[in-house]
């Protein structure tokens, strides 16, 4: 254990009689500042804490100690107001353009879909969630409230076809806040003007905002993290701000998934070899575009199971959990492919292009892939390699294929996440620390 720092770290030198006390640990202090005399620098910026022996930690006793762990995960933790700044910035001008205010458009907010590829506990889609569910329920207030004035314009007009177009653009309007996949119609009990005559409308704003978070949360939003901690976090940090009053916790596991952003192909890699990257012959391409065709239909009726409403009870989750089981099961095939494709990629010389042709060919033919697999052991080694990619197509097949077609039409409307703001050269310090603490104060 040494002297100063955060806490206790394992011992630096132990004594020759301590056994195996345990690593080299280290701790710094902040550099002396230099006297008025401007002596050189660099000796005082050479000294530094050195570490002292304490006392013996025997082995199977539990400690802490300094570590390294959130920087070598990746781990950061961002500036709120720079979130919040990143969050404006990107999505400001899509809804500008959706939804302008002369013209409020709600259902075309909820038609962005935006991604963090590396979303960590998900800081930057709450910070979306909020932001587009304000505007949501900005649009549907603007809706409602110029909804009103053409219903006051019919009552004053003096013509029979005059009051007929006001009271058309009232329908109108109203349509735009009642066709939202909202439950019973709760947004619009909870608009302003719903609110009884001389009463404020405070409560019912914030029951009408938070059902626009959920609206959002259910609808717009898509993240990806290897650490599959991190997606549970994210999770928690969405449910928290998407919590409406009355409703169970929403479900967003076909949302928010656990993987590798990098790695996976689109389904269009999947019609090469991974190693001589030349297209599979054209005997199996027919196959394959038929189960992808197929697949996605399938698929996406289930996606819409799971997007018809917010979850407005206990049943109505566990429907979502039933078709989201139901949609990775249809894409499961598809999505073994992927993996032995990205796996193949990354062993490179090691890959037989045989293999991965036999299990193509399985696909194709709507057989069980898994003789093969066991038959193979190199597949299963390229299988299990690449199993962490995320196929975005596969996974999000309502964002890239809307229309049901095999070719890709659809896309993220914004992608958010946090720029790398780790240095270019390595850090020898911080990297061999990892294996000797010591070396901190080399």
């Amino acid at each position: 254990r040494q002297a100063g720092g955060d806490g206790p770290t394992e011992p630096a030198a132990a004594p020759a009689d301590s056994g195996d006390a345990g690593d080299a640990g280290a701790e710094t202090d902040a550099e002396p500042e230099p006297d008025e005399g401007g002596e050189d620098e660099a000796p005082r910026r050479a000294a530094k804490t050195q570490v002292q022996w304490i006392e013996e930690i025997p082995r199977g006793r539990f400690f802490l100690r300094v570590g390294l762990g959130r920087k070598a995960s990746g781990s950061y933790y961002t500036p709120h107001a720079f979130v919040r700044f990143l969050v404006q910035e990107t999505l400001g001008p899509q809804i500008a353009e959706r939804s302008p205010p002369e013209d409020p458009r709600p259902s075309r907010i909820l038609e962005l879909k935006v991604l963090d590829p590396a979303m960590g506990s998900g800081h930057f889609l709450v910070e979306a969630c909020r932001y587009l569910g304000a505007a949501l329920y900005e649009a549907c207030r603007l809706s409602d409230e110029r909804a009103l004035e053409a219903e006051a314009k019919a009552e004053a007009a003096k013509t029979a076809e005059e009051r007929e177009r006001h009271l058309a653009a009232a329908a109108e309007l109203r349509r735009r806040v009642e066709d939202l996949p909202d439950p019973q119609d709760e947004l619009v009990a909870y608009l302003p003007s719903r609110a009884s005559e001389g009463e404020a409308s405070g409560l019912s704003q914030k029951k009408a905002e938070a059902l626009c978070r959920r609206l959002v949360a259910v609808h717009c939003l898509y993240g990806v993290d290897k650490n599959e901690l991190a997606v549970g976090l994210a999770k928690v940090s969405l449910w928290l701000e998407s919590y409406a009053e009355g409703l169970p916790l929403t479900f967003l596991d076909h949302r928010l998934v656990c993987g590798d952003s990098l790695t996976g192909p689109f389904f269009e890699h999947l019609m090469t070899l991974p190693r001589g990257a030349s297209a599979i012959r054209e005997i199996y391409l027919q196959g394959l575009a038929d189960r992808l065709k197929s697949a996605l239909a399938e698929g996406l009726r289930h996606v819409r199971d799971l997007e018809a409403t917010v979850g407005k009870d206990v049943a109505d989750i566990e429907q979502k959990r039933a078709a989201k089981a139901r949609l990775d099961a249809a894409l499961e095939p598809l999505k073994l492919l992927a993996a032995a494709w990205t796996g193949g990629v990354m062993l490179g010389d090691e890959t037989n292009d045989e293999d991965y042709l036999a299990l193509a060919k399985a696909i194709g033919e709507g057989r069980d892939p898994g003789p093969e697999m066991g038959e193979r052991p190199g597949l299963a080694r390229m299988v299990d390699v690449g199993k962490d990619g995320v196929p975005y197509d596969l996974t999000f097949p309502e964002v890239f294929h809307p229309d049901g077609a095999a070719t890709r039409t659809g896309g993220f409307d914004a992608v958010v996440g946090n720029p790398p703001w780790d240095r270019m050269l390595p850090a020898e310090k911080e990297f061999l620390a990892a294996f000797d603490l010591s070396i901190l104060s080399a």
